[in-house]
């Protein structure tokens, strides 16, 4: 009876153990279970001067509604440097809170080596985990800075950039040269076109520009190199570009009753945002509706788009002719040079029989 009872005891045991292990897993510090997480972050670097910043993407992948927990880290690094997160300086070993779970770290590092950089994150339920970078550091020759693209960009805008390479004490201040990596635009030095793939040469340093332009909405990046006899360093601008808008102000039909082979016309205002002296538009017609299923009844561009340059302060205006008898649905649309479309515009036009008097 003795043993039966202890295997009883063992059973219970080993199920309560067992059901304690599949709710989540989180006391273990497993990130597979019910309140697990990893982590999606960036791996390569390159290699740094002393003093330059490493941007580190470290967004947290919950496997549960990430604001129902608490989820904080803590950082090492074996070098002097100094990390930061929404610009605030963190202090090593001590324990933060995230405030969101997509955070981008800043790490400058202040002597030149290897700096091993550990964050270890963890959640109110147990869930952890450490995630390790190595980010080099040298001693740089020199420093490169630039300013500009302050204000809004637009697609089509030119966004100068004023730049500037500061070598280190003792070090040649000639021999410098700079190269274009990639630019989804177009890019000019010192006002002149540049291509990607090669070194052009800067027999000033103190002062020299780069220009450039994209057609590109949302987020886009230039990446160049700068090097000297002994030393290569990578760069890049990052841009925020804002679509352009083509608006109909106003757009008025001479008639809605007209017979076959009579004239129309449409006159309007079309509008760019923001203003520009580029008059270019293109314009379409169609026909999505009619009565007699014939998408001819009136003269349009069947949808596709035919040049056109506006007139004194964005005036448009077309002739068409009425063909057939019928009821339409007639629609106008713009579009600019960067092929941003305006709003369609409709109108309901009837094509009717030409009244004809009979003599007695």
């Amino acid at each position: 009876m003795k043993n039966v009872f202890l295997l009883l005891i063992a059973f219970i045991s080993l199920s309560f153990f067992n059901s304690c292990r599949d709710d989540g897993d989180w006391e273990n510090g497993n990130n597979t279970g019910q309140f697990g997480f990893t982590i999606e972050r960036d791996n390569n670097f390159i290699e740094r001067g002393i003093g330059e910043t490493n941007n580190l993407k470290f967004n947290i992948v919950p496997n549960y509604n990430f604001n129902s927990l608490t989820t904080s880290f803590k950082f090492t690094t074996n070098l002097n440097g100094v990390l930061k997160l929404n610009g605030q300086v963190l202090t090593a070993n001590q324990e933060y809170n995230f405030t969101s779970k997509e955070n981008n770290f800043e790490y400058i590092g202040n002597v030149a080596g290897t700096h091993n950089l550990e964050i270890s994150v963890k959640n109110s339920k147990g869930s952890s985990t450490t995630e390790k970078f190595e980010l080099k550091y040298s001693v740089s020759e020199f420093t490169h800075t630039f300013t500009g693209g302050q204000a809004d960009i637009y697609q089509g805008d030119e966004t100068l950039y004023l730049m500037k390479i500061v070598p280190s004490a003792g070090q040649p201040k000639t021999g410098y040269e700079i190269k274009f990596n990639s630019y989804n635009g177009t890019i000019k030095l010192n006002g002149v076109t540049a291509q990607t793939g090669q070194f052009y040469p800067l027999p000033n340093i103190d002062s020299f520009t780069t220009t450039l332009s994209t057609n590109q909405v949302g987020q886009v990046a230039l990446d160049y190199t700068i090097k000297n006899s002994t030393v290569q360093s990578n760069y890049n601008i990052q841009q925020t570009v804002i679509a352009r808008k083509i608006v109909i102000e106003s757009m008025n039909i001479n008639a809605t009753n007209v017979i076959p082979n009579s004239q129309m016309s449409l006159i309007g205002i079309i509008k760019k945002t923001p203003v520009t002296t580029n008059t270019s538009i293109k314009y379409k017609t169609w026909i999505s509706a009619s009565s007699n299923n014939n998408t001819n009844g009136i003269q349009n561009t069947n949808n596709v788009y035919t040049p056109f340059a506006l007139g004194a302060n964005g005036t448009f205006s077309i002739n068409f002719n009425a063909i057939e008898v019928g009821t339409y649905t007639y629609n106008i649309q713009f579009e600019d040079e960067y092929g941003n479309q305006s709003d369609v515009k409709t109108f309901n036009i009837s094509g009717e029989r030409e009244v004809q008097f009979i003599g007695g």
